[in-house]
């Protein structure tokens, strides 16, 4: 039977490494980030450690059959539901989104349940190769291929929302060739905020939209998960 340090530095193992992953998840600002992945990578962890060491006793009762595998299994199964729920299809261009969000979450299960069982080190390369996946080829994608279509969440912070403000905000994005594929606003105190869901092809036109938005006299900050130099937008 395993011991009760070991089980708790595994749970903590799994814990963090989801956590890393979560991390680079958040810093893009997509929904399923910090706190989801690091659960997800949790309780794969526990869920695997009760499959293998839950139901020891049982194996010496006559004529009981254990398969310390079949929790390990729904996990594999029931992740995929987790998943599905941060893929969404764009009704405009159909335009699937979400995939690289819900591939994270699948990763981090996996992670989790190495730690659960005890591949630790197993469980801290795949995190590493996992962020090598997520931040080095995002450049790397950037770089090799400017001229995909790209999806850019750019949040702005503002001193009061109306009418004028919204249209110079269409105006800019049009004059920099971005499309605006949705627009939330959410009333807080002290400012408002403004989340623009944008589409465009080269870098230089978000980096431009940007400066742009950084002028407007109403916006206060503006945050976005675009790297320029290497760290997010941010005012």
């Amino acid at each position: 039977m395993i011991s009760v340090s070991d089980v708790i530095f595994r749970l903590a193992a799994a814990l963090v490494l989801g956590g890393l992953i979560g991390i680079e998840r958040e810093w893009r600002y997509h929904s399923a980030g910090l706190r989801t992945n690091a659960l997800v990578s949790l309780g794969s962890a526990l869920f695997t450690l009760v499959s293998a060491f839950g139901f020891t006793d049982l194996a010496r009762v006559a004529h009981m059959q254990i398969d310390p595998t079949r929790i390990a299994s729904y996990i594999v199964a029931g992740i995929g539901f987790l998943g599905g729920g941060a893929i969404y299809t764009m009704e405009k261009n159909e335009k699937v989104k979400g995939l690289t969000t819900a591939s994270a979450i699948w990763m981090v299960a996996a992670v989790g349940m190495a730690c659960g069982i005890g591949f630790l080190w197993e469980a801290v390369v795949a995190t590493a190769f996992a962020l090598f996946v997520l931040v080095g080829l995002y450049y790397a994608e950037i770089n090799l291929f400017p001229f995909h279509v790209r999806t850019q969440l750019i949040h702005l912070d503002v001193s009061s929302i109306s009418g004028l403000l919204l249209e110079q905000l269409y105006e800019l994005c049009e004059q920099h060739d971005v499309e605006i594929e949705k627009i939330d606003i959410v009333h807080n105190e002290p400012h408002d905020t403004i989340g623009l869901n944008c589409r465009f092809q080269k870098p230089k036109q978000i980096v431009h939209l940007l400066a742009a938005l950084h002028g407007l006299s109403d916006v206060q900050t503006v945050r976005s998960s675009f790297p320029i130099g290497g760290r997010k937008s941010a005012s």
